[in-house]
């Protein structure tokens, strides 16, 4: 196996006509926002629950798909489908 190498980045200088000390002093100074609003606290039991129903789930799909079985009778006949298990 040979091992891909890509070719070093070109890099291009970047040229400006313009002065950048004379566009920031006349930019306006920006005004600062205070919000009225306030952040609700917060909730840790919510990601216990999220977590617990998760593992739930988990837990469900593994037993699930530990025991499925294709159907002998439709295994003979050369049947096939797709089962849908929804929560």
């Amino acid at each position: 196996e040979k091992k891909k190498t890509r070719p070093p980045r070109k890099i291009k200088a970047q040229t400006s006509d313009s002065n950048p000390t004379a566009v920031s002093s006349n930019a306006a100074p920006q005004a600062l926002v205070e919000s009225s609003r306030i952040a609700a606290p917060f909730n840790s039991d919510s990601t216990k629950r999220d977590n617990s129903e998760a593992s739930w789930e988990s837990r469900v799909k593994g037993h699930l798909n530990r025991y499925k079985r294709y159907p002998g009778d439709a295994r003979k006949r050369a049947r096939t489908g797709t089962a849908v298990v929804t929560f």
